[in-house]
């Protein structure tokens, strides 16, 4: 249990308990009484030095970061993270609309194996984009202009298709028509046009 508890809160590269028997003196009477010494050794967890992209622009260089999470210096054990990093990295590029991209990671160890540089190379290919867009049921305001607030969130044909515009464009578009005078869905008229 030991080293269990000292594996997962040091997280180190390994932990080891050496034993030897050992006498200690009972305080009450002061007879001698066997015993053992039991030393813990830690070894430092290999570190990350530096996290290398390729494939990146600028946008895409903050969306990887932001997935990566991760800063020089902080323990890295490449075998367990290589796969959750680059499944966050997919998660992430696929939220903004790369749902074909891949994504391969190396992690290059230095020779003492202390510290690790993480290469990082992204190819999106073509990005998802918004096709035809259908505004379907009883429509309470014109067309145009439903779609000029999903426009200004991101949500028009052709644009890439990003997660966070499609929910920005309903929630403009609910705000809108609760402003003008409808309520939210279903969306009943207050006064008319």
């Amino acid at each position: 249990q030991d080293l269990e508890m000292l594996q997962r809160l040091g997280r180190f590269a390994a932990v080891e308990a050496h034993a030897e028997p050992w006498v200690i003196f009972n305080p009450e009477n002061g007879d001698p009484e066997e015993a053992v010494w039991v030393i813990y050794r830690v070894y430092s967890p290999p570190r990350l030095r530096k996290v290398e992209l390729v494939g990146v622009s600028r946008y895409t260089r903050r969306l990887v970061e932001g997935a990566i999470g991760l800063e020089a210096g902080e323990p890295f054990f490449a075998e367990e993270q290589l796969p959750i990093l680059q499944a966050a990295i997919l998660s992430a590029l696929a939220a903004e609309g790369w749902t074909e991209a891949r994504v391969v990671l190396q992690g290059s160890p230095d020779a003492a194996g202390e510290q690790v540089d993480l290469q990082v190379a992204v190819t999106l290919g073509e990005p998802q984009r918004f096709g035809e867009i259908v505004l379907g049921g009883d429509l309470v305001v014109p067309q145009r202009r439903l779609r000029r607030w999903m426009r200004q969130e991101g949500v028009a044909e052709g644009e890439r298709v990003v997660s966070s515009a499609l929910n920005d464009a309903r929630d403009r578009v609910l705000d809108e028509l609760t402003r003008t005078g409808y309520r939210r869905w279903p969306w009943v008229p207050r006064r008319r046009w």
